[in-house]
C-alpha cells in the first residue's frame, strides 16, 4: 500500500498549477504497517485531501479515525 500511496500523494504538478488533489482511500483497513502509512500521509500529503472510505463487514475503525 505504501508505494501506491506515495505515488498518488506526489502532487508536484498539481501544486505547480495551484490545484488541490482529492484522494479517495478505499480500504478494509487490513494492513500491518499502519505507522508507516500514517507517517507517509503526514509527510507527503502536501495540498492533497485524503478521504477514507471503509469497506467490508468490519473495516479498521482505528485506521480510519487516525487517518481522518
Amino acid at each position: 500500500m505504501v508505494p501506491a500511496l506515495d505515488m498518488v500523494l506526489d502532487d508536484t504538478d498539481a501544486r505547480r498549477r495551484g490545484e488541490v488533489r482529492q484522494v479517495i482511500f478505499l480500504t478494509d483497513g487490513d494492513i500491518g504497517n499502519e505507522t508507516q502509512v500514517f507517517g507517509l500521509m503526514a509527510q507527503a500529503r502536501g495540498r492533497s485531501r485524503i478521504f477514507m472510505v471503509g469497506i467490508g463487514a468490519a473495516p479498521n475503525s482505528h485506521l480510519m479515525a487516525l487517518a481522518a
